[in-house]
């Protein structure tokens, strides 16, 4: 499924989040327990990432 994902993302020229990607790095590399990266789901159905952008 990835792979087809990341087939459509270059067809259409469009940059792919690889979120789970960025997660491990926190956990593996930076030491942040993965409860502390995820809350609960806000308002719009999101999930939400404590410090995001502090990579």
């Amino acid at each position: 499924m990835l792979r087809i994902i990341e087939t459509i993302a270059a067809e259409h020229d469009v940059a792919l989040f690889r979120r789970f990607e960025i997660m491990r790095y926190w956990h593996v590399k930076r030491g942040i327990p993965i409860d502390q990266m995820i809350s609960n789901f806000n308002e719009i159905g999101c999930i939400r990432m404590i410090g995001a952008t502090t990579a």
